[in-house]
């Protein structure tokens, strides 16, 4: 199975248990916190939302690399047909990019959910970090005027 189908069905799956939670009739006398607190699926209903809030959150991640590689792709077939991709600057410029991008992958991979305020800090980093790898890849497939020839 590859990523996006197991996000699509884990986001799905969290979906389920936010809709059966939110259908679940209250009792009185139980105050709000035991409320919400856990569900027959062992589950906070607000650890269930950060959880879904993560899984979106990975999807579009994988839809940013899916963009810069397609950027990568193309800026790679127009260099081709330039005879420009034996060009050092290039080379070590795509090599870099590549590098960071796997780290960053890696990086998102090897994440486990340690609570809400740790998801928060790390989905600000690593959303910056994303938007500067993004704006590189950009800046690189765009056209240049300056001769990169050395």
């Amino acid at each position: 199975m590859n990523t996006k189908s197991i996000l699509f069905q884990a986001t799905g799956i969290i979906v389920f248990i936010i809709v059966l939670i939110s259908c679940k009739k209250t009792t009185s006398g139980i105050d709000d916190a035991e409320n919400i607190r856990i569900t027959d699926e062992g589950m906070s209903i607000s650890e269930a939302q950060y959880l879904s809030e993560l899984s979106n959150y990975r999807f579009e991640v994988v839809e940013v690399f899916e963009a810069n590689d397609t950027l990568m792709r193309r800026f790679k077939e127009s260099l081709d047909k330039e005879s420009k991709s034996g060009n050092p600057y290039y080379k070590n410029q795509i090599v870099e990019l590549d590098q960071k991008e796997r780290e960053m992958k890696k990086r998102m991979e090897d994440y486990h959910p340690k609570g809400k305020a740790d998801w928060e800090l790390f989905k600000e980093q690593f959303t910056y970090d994303l938007d500067s790898l993004h704006r590189e890849y950009k800046n690189l497939t765009v056209k240049k005027t300056v001769n990169h020839t050395k």
